[in-house]
């Protein structure tokens, strides 16, 4: 990440390697993006998603990036359950990209 900060030019982003959202619990967001550790389990990315809601602003949002094959449907649901709402905001080549928001 730290990388693609500098080849991006970008200024006015942290970057924090962290167990889920561990290292950042003091803090929150208007936007969380992830690209989740599949093969770490359901309970792993769900975990996740259950941090992010208690991260994020009012109206803040999760992004989620993940392949239908590897639990994009149990990933949407769950998702579900805990904003409300999940919309798929794109899809390519089995690859979906949801977004829920705080309400």
């Amino acid at each position: 990440m730290k990388k693609n900060k500098k080849l991006n030019g970008i200024d006015n982003v942290i970057v924090k390697e962290s167990d889920a959202l561990s290292a950042v619990e003091d803090k929150s967001f208007d936007f969380i993006l992830t690209n989740p550790p599949i093969r770490a389990g359901k309970e792993t990315v769900h975990r996740i998603f259950e941090q992010a809601l208690h991260r994020l602003d009012s109206n803040g949002e999760l992004f989620v990036v993940i392949q239908k094959k590897q639990g994009m449907p149990s990933a949407k649901k769950r998702m579900n359950e805990l904003f409300g709402i999940v919309e798929v905001v794109n899809k390519d080549k089995g690859y979906y990209i949801l977004r829920s928001i705080k309400a």
